[in-house]
């Protein structure tokens, strides 16, 4: 634990996204593997134990044992209605079988089997790419909750994020205190500005941050949530306006940039004069190396491996923390 908080102390903190809802348990084991091999030591993955297994192992198969205790994983856990935990359903009724969504999934989770799409929950992560480009609706949304805490609170894991995009503050807070009772790493809340006003967010960290001691705790600014966008400064607009609003509220919190962040993001936070102590690569970083760890002979042909390795750190290398 004692190195997540040093690297969060001297701002340079980065953490990889498997997905909140992401159950792909293969692709979860390559990704953890490529990026802790490039120097990663910090990895969000769905609150899962098959999922935390897969991590886990993900882990054994590049770094020494000796080392594991650097290597720290954080679950992601949800309320309903919080888009990360969403999953895409085709409604047959509306589906006119144009197939536009299949290639707009960036998780390959839509197949399309005897003239049917179909949709392999275990790879869906809710980012309504897929949606977005339908031009019949017929992409509906399903949500899930997590309701293991007492399971999950008893891993043998680094940080629980509780993501709180919903309309019920109170719900929020109960979840927030019962994982500040019963949890004794650390704990990160993932805000965004889609229900609340300034006001009301400030408000809602308040009363949050008293179960609370000093710099236990992440408050990650999460602008546009699942967003593989092009490598520019729009993409992370949204989060950098976010962190900035968060800043001033002065609570005693390190803060994570996340949502649409990409290899401008540390850039346009220096322009701005935004600080901060991290930032969490999701879309971007799996849609970097999705063509290296989608190969059936990945673990095999040590090629393939190291070149998604040295991919990464290039990537890792080019978005250098600049505070």
């Amino acid at each position: 634990m004692q190195s997540l908080i040093k690297s969060l102390e001297n701002k340079n903190c980065i953490k990889i996204v498997c997905g909140a809802g992401n159950k792909n348990l293969d692709e979860i084991e390559k990704l953890i593997a490529v990026y802790a091999k490039a120097g990663v030591k910090f990895f969000d993955i769905s609150a899962d134990e098959d999922v935390i297994k897969a991590a886990r192992n993900g882990l054994a198969r590049v770094i020494p044992d000796n080392e594991l205790h650097n290597y720290h994983l954080c679950c992601s856990i949800g309320l309903k209605g919080d888009v990360h935990f969403r999953k895409a359903v085709i409604n047959k009724k509306n589906c006119m079988g144009c197939n536009e969504c299949i290639p707009a999934c960036l998780q390959k989770s839509i197949i399309k089997s005897h003239n049917c799409l179909q949709i392999n929950k275990d790879k869906c992560i809710g980012c309504a790419k897929c949606s977005d480009i339908c031009a019949s609706a017929a992409i509906d949304f399903e949500y899930n909750e997590s309701d293991e805490l007492a399971q999950l609170v008893k891993q043998n894991i680094s940080c629980i994020e509780l993501h709180a995009a919903i309309h019920d503050s109170e719900k929020i807070i109960n979840c927030w205190n019962y994982l500040s009772n019963n949890f004794d790493g650390l704990l990160s809340i993932s805000i965004n500005r889609k229900h609340l006003s300034d006001t009301k967010l400030e408000e809602l960290l308040n009363r949050i941050i008293l179960s609370r001691n000093h710099f236990s705790y992440i408050i990650q600014a999460d602008g546009k949530s699942m967003n593989a966008g092009a490598e520019d400064f729009k993409s992370s607009l949204q989060t950098i306006a976010l962190a900035e609003v968060v800043n001033g509220f002065n609570f005693p919190a390190y803060i994570m940039l996340s949502g649409g962040t990409n290899l401008k993001t540390p850039e346009l936070a220096q322009l701005c004069g935004v600080d901060y102590n991290g930032i969490a690569f999701g879309s971007f970083a799996r849609k970097l190396v999705y063509p290296y760890i989608s190969k059936p002979e990945f673990w095999n042909d040590k090629t393939i491996f190291k070149n998604a390795v040295n991919i990464t750190k290039n990537f890792l290398k080019s978005c250098t923390i600049k505070n």
